[in-house]
């Protein structure tokens, strides 16, 4: 039953749980603490695992076609991306900028994912009053034997004992990307998993070509730039669709197809980089 529960869940579903877990390292854990926007690089590489999306040679997101049976967290997502205005042309990264900007259908995703997981039984709301502050809060219940029944099957599979999944890849990369992977894997683990991927990645070309995929959307972190109070939303597009022009520009020289041993190191980088 637990097998069949864990693999009934999406890749974003599985992301939410154990990036909850991860935050608090306990079965609890505050509403606060969620940062909503995480969601968006699990739902973005899920569209892209499913072949929804894809990357064009300009390193911008193109819409492909909507998955079939979709959630509606999906569906939220993929109105923005199937949107023709060219505005909306812009990278990875600059979709999860999209998002974060727009607070209620940030909100509207986050909330669709949790009642799906409340739906399974996989997560409980629990009202807790603050003395201090004479209010309510949110707090999160985790069923903590299918996050770690999650964690035992990715240690298997990344550590080569079984068949590498596309989909376990991905969590991986979703755990380092936002800084919970230490709560899972220890350091001395997470080199040797390394070492298994680099080997692993010269030998399987359909993840091979799926992470090229991924690395093309550039995976250094972006240049700070000064703060500017926006009016609207159509402000806030402008500047994202400016920012993707200059980092064009940046990586004009950049942009050549890597060697073998290129090909290696950027996959390093982008488990340390990308979406920084």
């Amino acid at each position: 039953m637990e097998a069949i529960m864990r693999d009934s869940l999406t890749l974003t579903e599985k992301f939410a749980l154990l990036y909850m877990n991860g935050l608090n390292h306990d079965e609890d854990v505050f509403a606060e603490e969620y940062k909503e926007e995480k969601n968006m690089y699990a739902i973005l590489i899920e569209l892209l695992m499913e072949k929804c999306i894809q990357i064009n040679d300009r390193r911008v997101v193109e819409f492909v076609q909507p998955p079939l049976d979709q959630p509606k967290y999906m569906n939220l997502v993929i109105k923005a991306l199937s949107d023709p205005n060219p505005l909306l042309a812009r990278k990875l990264k600059s979709w999860v900028d999209f998002f974060k900007a727009r607070e209620e259908l940030l909100h509207k995703i986050h909330s669709d994912i949790l009642d799906r997981l409340k739906n399974k039984d996989l997560l409980f709301d629990i009202e807790e009053k603050q003395v201090y502050l004479v209010m309510t809060k949110t707090i999160y219940h985790l069923e903590t034997d299918t996050t770690e029944s999650m964690i035992k099957q990715m240690k298997k599979e990344l550590m080569g004992d079984e068949p590498l999944t596309k989909q376990t890849f991905a969590l991986y990369l979703l755990l380092k990307i936002t800084k919970v992977v230490d709560y899972y894997f220890s350091k001395d683990i997470q080199r040797k998993i390394n070492q298994i991927l680099d080997l692993y990645l010269t030998e399987n070309q359909e993840i091979k070509g799926w992470i090229r995929q991924l690395l093309s959307t550039g995976t250094k972190a972006p240049k700070k730039k000064n703060k500017v109070k926006r009016k609207t939303d159509e402000e806030d597009d402008e500047a994202i669709y400016e920012n993707d022009r200059e980092e064009d520009n940046d990586n004009q020289e950049g942009d050549d197809d890597e060697d073998e041993e290129g090909f290696i190191e950027a996959v390093g980088e982008f488990l340390s980089e990308i979406f920084d």
